[in-house]
């Protein structure tokens, strides 16, 4: 009975004790009794350790035992207080001081003598701690309360809640009972989901403070428990759907008072939605619940499962157009989502139920696709069909394969002086037999170059005109053993490199125009005697507004011999607007019979004035024979014209050898 704050015990008096451990704030956590016996000598015992609230209490009241052999017990006190009726009463009253009420404490003693032969001397004390509490005495009040309420429907969950109040310090213990059963202790509160119409839950509370006016208190709640409804009965659909219609579900109809509600879980408390049929566009389980609409109490759930199948989705990749105008193979791949599936695939612009169709025509075409394991169908979608939109038409197009080889024109673009032929090139054409291209306007796309095989000769005649779309195309280039001739009024004009003509090549150049290009010849890497003839054409840049510069050259030799520029014994070779007309470098070359105009830079201004140096012959290299120029001559026609030429005709470096 008397608390002692130690891991060791000394007793002198028999009987049964517990061991207790206390935490921080003084409430017991665990206990553990056991039992002392003595052999009875003279024994002492002053009574447990009190602690005594002083607001309103004048005493302590002492409770001291003695036994075996002992006598005369006499009281004495560590204070200055005074024992009532007197210290040899072992019920004495401690009356404390106002100095012991200050010092908070005193320690009172207890002796006895005894004869017992099992001790040794002849005194025996035993001591009591008596602790004064200063503080306001209190008087707590106590409740529990039920959380949502004490009128509930059966199965819901209720916790009670004990809340002491009027109380600032001590330790309280808890004790709940339902129905006088113990279901909890050490917790202020308690829930249970499982209780009865009548049932009673109480608590009971213990409060280790001094200063208290009741060390216990108890509170208790009596439950009214309403019955919930009865389970709805399980609601049909018409499942499966697509998810453009939805799937209806419906449910019975309700008792009188009662009211089914859709929910999203099986303990959803929703009233958002009682309809019936209710329309879903989710697949899953949807769930209904019966809710009494007096006592408001909710049923348990039935459920049903349904599937929406997703309507899917189309798209058109990699949509590719007519490769030339009249093929008709433009092609198209859908791609459908969800991706997994078996589906049809349903295109206006073509039979075929495949993802990837070709052969389209160019124009509009709709497709949509059914899943063909749910049925579901896809909207239309619309896309077209891109025609060949080259920048520049004609009659015969040339194209990718086949049309991109003079083998799909055997008989060459042959036209006559009234019905020309019309002809658009847009794409790399290789001339791989012998080809004529006569009374033509050839119209060529951007970049695009016409190649001549070796041993082919193109022949462009009587009239016939290339030209660009809209901004250069390449030029001509040539093989080896290839040959080119220019004839009789043509024109090949907006190229890069108008003509490129390696070493071994044939270039026949007579009686036409080469207008608007960067280079219009490119002589180079070989030697052409026997295989250069230019003679009778007019080299000119013209319309210089649609240029951001002027050409480069007309004429452009590089590595090259015995190349022939001119002809006294035909018509002059006419070189106007250019920076350089003829560039030679490395190069054995004759030039005669040419006449030469306004050779320099041109600032285009609206008066397309000249300005800056210009060079009519251009000539660089060291050594002969290869850079060796024959310019005019003394024979008939041998000479050539300088008209307007910024930097007096011809420019001589590098230790050129020239004859002029």
């Amino acid at each position: 009975r008397r608390s002692i704050a130690s891991s060791n015990l000394t007793v002198r008096r028999p009987g049964t004790y517990q061991v207790m451990a206390i935490d921080e704030l003084g409430c017991s956590v665990h206990s553990t009794p056991f039992t002392i016996t003595l052999s009875q000598g003279g024994v002492a015992y002053a009574g447990p350790n009190q602690t005594i609230c002083t607001d309103g209490i004048s005493f302590v009241q002492l409770a001291g035992e003695t036994g075996g052999s002992s006598s005369s017990p006499v009281w004495s006190t560590s204070g200055t207080g005074t024992f009532s009726p007197n210290p040899n009463s072992l019920a004495a009253q401690y009356i404390p001081s106002a100095l012991d009420k200050s010092n908070g404490s005193v320690v009172l003693t207890l002796s006895t003598t005894t004869s017992a032969n099992c001790t040794s001397g002849s005194v025996r004390t035993d001591q009591v701690l008596i602790t004064f509490d200063n503080s306001v005495l209190q008087s707590p009040s106590f409740a529990i309360t039920a959380n949502p309420s004490n009128v509930i429907c059966a199965g819901e969950n209720v916790t009670f809640t004990a809340d002491a109040s009027n109380l600032s310090g001590g330790c309280i213990s808890y004790y709940w009972t339902l129905n006088n059963n113990p279901v909890g202790t050490n917790i202020s509160s308690y829930t249970n989901s499982t209780l009865a119409n009548g049932d009673v839950v109480k608590c009971t509370i213990s409060i280790s403070d001094a200063c208290v006016s009741t060390n216990s208190l108890n509170s208790s709640v009596t439950m009214a428990v309403n019955a919930g409804p009865s389970v709805p009965i399980l609601p049909t659909s018409n499942s499966p759907q697509c998810s453009d219609v939805g799937v209806s579900i419906l449910h019975g109809i309700p008792p009188v008072g009662i009211t089914w509600y859709w929910q999203n879980s099986a303990s959803g408390t929703s009233t958002t939605n009682s309809t019936s049929p209710y329309t879903v566009f989710t697949s899953g389980t949807y769930y209904i619940r019966a809710k009494n609409n007096t006592a408001l109490c909710w049923s348990g759930a039935s459920s049903i499962d349904v599937t929406v199948n997703q309507i899917p989705t189309v798209s058109v990749n990699s949509i590719d157009g007519e490769t030339c105008p009249g093929l008709h193979n433009g092609s198209a791949i859908a791609i459908p989502n969800p991706s997994i599936g078996n589906y049809q695939y349903n295109w206006s612009c073509t039979t075929a139920t495949t993802s990837a169709v070709s052969g389209l025509t160019p124009g509009n075409c709709n497709l949509s696709v059914t899943n063909i394991t749910t049925g579901c169908i896809s909207s239309n979608i619309f896309f077209n069909v891109p025609t060949s939109d080259p920048a520049c038409t004609g009659i015969n197009q040339t194209c990718s394969a086949p049309l991109n080889t003079s083998a799909s024109f055997p008989a060459g673009w042959v036209g006559t002086s009234t019905s020309r032929k019309s002809v658009a090139i847009h794409d790399d054409f290789f001339i791989t037999s012998n080809f004529l291209i006569q009374y033509a306007d050839v119209k060529i796309d951007p970049n695009v170059r016409i190649y001549v095989n070796p041993g082919v000769t193109l022949t462009i005649a009587d009239f016939s005109y290339l030209k660009k779309c809209t901004s250069p195309w390449y030029g001509i280039v040539l093989s080896s053993t290839s040959t080119l001739i220019v004839t009789n009024s043509s024109e090949v004009d907006d190229a890069i490199i108008a003509i490129d003509a390696p070493g071994g090549s044939t270039i026949n150049l007579w009686n036409s125009s080469f207008f608007r290009n960067d280079v219009s010849v490119y002589i180079h890497n070989g030697d052409f005697i026997n295989r250069c003839s230019i003679y009778g054409n007019h080299f000119d840049f013209q319309n210089p507004d649609l240029y951001s510069t002027t050409a480069t050259y007309h004429i452009n030799i590089n590595q090259a011999t015995n190349v022939l520029i001119g002809n006294p014994s035909q018509s002059r070779n006419y070189f106007t607007k250019v920076s350089n007309a003829i560039n030679i470098f490395t190069s054995n070359v004759t030039i005669k019979n040419n006449e030469f105009y306004n050779i320099g830079h041109m600032i285009y201004t609206d008066a397309l004035t000249w300005v800056t140096e210009g060079v009519a012959i251009n000539c660089s290299g060291t050594g002969a024979p290869y850079y060796l120029t024959n310019i005019g001559g003394t024979g008939t026609n041998d000479k050539n014209i300088f008209h307007n030429i910024e930097c007096g005709g011809i420019a001589m470096h590098d230790n050129v050898d020239a004859n002029i």
